[in-house]
């Protein structure tokens, strides 16, 4: 857990220094990686894409030139697995799930000579909570799985 204290002049939020003589007016606690759905962003450097009709396309590299994205994904021990944090009621029907997102990228057909063009390709975007409508017989299974 991350502390920080408001800076009452700023209205900021700075780390804490731990020195017990400092006056802090109010705190301000961060919990770490507390999300119902964890992700992990990295900086790819894709060699193709998938377009928005499913088409897939070679991604631009020059000599000293590459396209680089960033993409949240899922984490594997979360993925289409039950939620954290949500309510035993529900739990068996709620699904880590990947969200995608489109951005543009210098791109072409793949296997073709065709001219570079401006283009969308799919990028993983985040990781979201996805409750399905809880019926009696989830319900019973969540009951059975209790005990």
């Amino acid at each position: 857990m991350t502390r920080y204290s408001r800076n009452s002049i700023w209205g900021s939020y700075e780390q804490e220094s731990g020195d017990p003589t400092e006056l802090s007016q109010e705190v301000l606690e961060i919990p770490e990686n507390k999300d119902c759905c964890p992700s992990v962003t990295e900086l790819i450097h894709p060699l193709a894409g998938v377009s928005r009709n499913g088409m897939i396309l070679e991604i631009y590299r020059g000599e000293n030139k590459t396209q680089k994205f960033y993409q949240t994904s899922c984490r594997r021990e979360v993925k289409d697995r039950p939620c954290r944090f949500v309510r035993l009621k529900y739990e068996s029907a709620s699904r880590c799930e990947q969200e995608y997102s489109y951005t543009y990228a210098i791109v072409r057909d793949v296997n073709t000579e065709s001219q570079w063009r401006m283009d969308h390709i799919r990028v993983r975007s985040g990781c979201k909570c996805k409750v399905l409508k809880v019926t009696r017989a989830r319900i019973g299974e969540a009951r059975k799985k209790r005990k």
